[in-house]
C-alpha cells in the first residue's frame, strides 16, 4: 500500500577550493514497500533544478539507489566501501560520474526516517564533496 510522505532535503556541494552550495527543498511523494525494499518517489521542481524528473529512493538493506527519470536521467548507487560508475543523461549530452560513499547512514522505518549521505563526486571534469540528507514522515 503507498502512503503519502512529507519529504525534507537538503544537499551540500562543493568543489576542491570552491565555497559550499547548498539546497533546501520540502516536496510530498509517496512510501511503498515491495519485499523487504522500501520505496520513495518523489517529482523534482525548478528549485532542484530538475523540473519534469521523478526521483526514487530506493533503500534495499545498507545500500541506497536514488534513481532519475524523465528530463534527466541517472541511476546513483551509495554502499559504504563500493565506488560506483554511472552516467548522468541530460538534454545536453551524456556525462561519466563516479560515486565515493565516505557515509551512509540508513534510519527508516514505516512512519518515516532519516538517510544521511557523504560522497565524493567525479562528474565530467569536475570534483566535489557532497551531502545528502533526507528525512521523510508521514
Amino acid at each position: 500500500m503507498k502512503k503519502e510522505i512529507r519529504i525534507s532535503i537538503v544537499g551540500v556541494r562543493q568543489e576542491k577550493g570552491g565555497e559550499p552550495e547548498k539546497i533546501e527543498f520540502e516536496t510530498e511523494g509517496k512510501y511503498y514497500i515491495k519485499d523487504t525494499t522500501h520505496y520513495r518517489v518523489y517529482e523534482e521542481s525548478e528549485l532542484t533544478g530538475y523540473k519534469g524528473t521523478t526521483t526514487t529512493i530506493k533503500v534495499s538493506g545498507d545500500e541506497v539507489t536514488l534513481a532519475r527519470f524523465g528530463t534527466n536521467n541517472t541511476q546513483m548507487m551509495f554502499k559504504q566501501g563500493r565506488q560506483y560508475r554511472g552516467y548522468y543523461e541530460t538534454p545536453y549530452g551524456n556525462f561519466g560520474m563516479c560515486i565515493t560513499p565516505t557515509k551512509v547512514d540508513i534510519k527508516i522505518s514505516e512512519d518515516g526516517g532519516n538517510i544521511n549521505l557523504e560522497y565524493l563526486l567525479d562528474f565530467a571534469k569536475s570534483s566535489s564533496k557532497n551531502t545528502f540528507n533526507i528525512k521523510f514522515s508521514i
